[in-house]
């Protein structure tokens, strides 16, 4: 199994042909799992979502209630209850974010990428084998003479 720090640390530089491959392999993986995928980040959306409404009930139950935990001397109870149910919930609304964003990705831009190299390489191949099929047409011999389509053609001296 690869490292993700070495990979991260020294990315390699890949071909375009290379980095075709993977394109494809990542749109073969999302044609596949796409519909799962989607599913799975709008239900963890919704659960997010729910555990923060669930954290602000609780801390307001617990502000009603008055209670407080047993702090150390000159530690202000509330602050430091805030700012740790803050950033989870925080955490939880930004994940819940990261979660819709990842639910609506098309990778419109990829396959986008693979139509016009297709293309490209379509065209590439269609224009070495008419330069190749020119060049076996045209023949030319030492004598001066050159063989177009089967014809033989005199050159004169000019």
């Amino acid at each position: 199994m690869r490292s993700i720090w070495r990979d991260k640390a020294a990315p390699v530089r890949l071909t375009d042909d290379e980095y075709v491959r993977r394109v494809r392999q990542r749109i073969a993986l999302y044609d596949r799992w796409g519909p799962w995928k989607r599913a799975f980040n709008v239900g963890m959306a919704i659960v997010c979502i729910g555990l923060f409404v669930w954290l602000v009930l609780v801390l307001e139950k617990v502000r009603q209630l008055g209670m407080q935990p047993a702090m150390p001397q000159g530690f202000d109870p509330g602050f430091l209850l805030g700012v740790v149910l803050g950033s989870i919930a925080g955490g939880l609304l930004w994940k819940s974010v990261l979660f819709l964003v990842d639910a609506l990705e098309s990778l419109r831009t990829e396959r986008l990428l693979l139509k016009y190299y297709d293309a490209l390489m379509e065209l590439a191949q269609e224009s070495a084998e008419t330069c190749e099929s020119e060049a076996h047409l045209t023949n030319r011999h030492s004598d001066g003479t050159t063989n177009v389509g089967g014809a033989a053609v005199h050159r004169h001296p000019g």
